[in-house]
């Protein structure tokens, strides 16, 4: 259905703003990431069920900025591993 494939769009920009928010290109693994022939859910450290993020495990990568406000769009996650990085600024609380 258009809703769901709307959400799964909406999430894929959200790790987008996230991956240039914090110097993506030049994390440790980014296999994947942004591009436009692959699901965000195959790019490294990104786990789904049923099309839907629900897990990022980015530790140790080399993630260096600001976490971006969007990142609380990501509704379905249940675990987020983001520890031993560089990143500035909270996690919303939505997550």
């Amino acid at each position: 259905p258009e809703e769901l494939r709307q959400e799964r769009e909406k999430e894929r920009g959200v790790l987008i703003t996230l991956f240039k928010a914090t110097g993506g290109e030049r994390w440790k693994r980014n296999e994947g990431w942004i591009e436009e022939s692959r699901e965000h859910c195959d790019w490294y450290g990104v786990t789904c069920y049923d099309g839907f993020v629900t897990r990022l495990n980015l530790m140790r990568n080399g993630l260096d900025g600001t976490m971006p406000p969007e990142i609380g769009m990501l509704s379905n996650v249940q675990t987020m591993l983001l520890e031993v990085n560089n990143i500035n600024g909270a996690i919303p609380s939505e997550v």
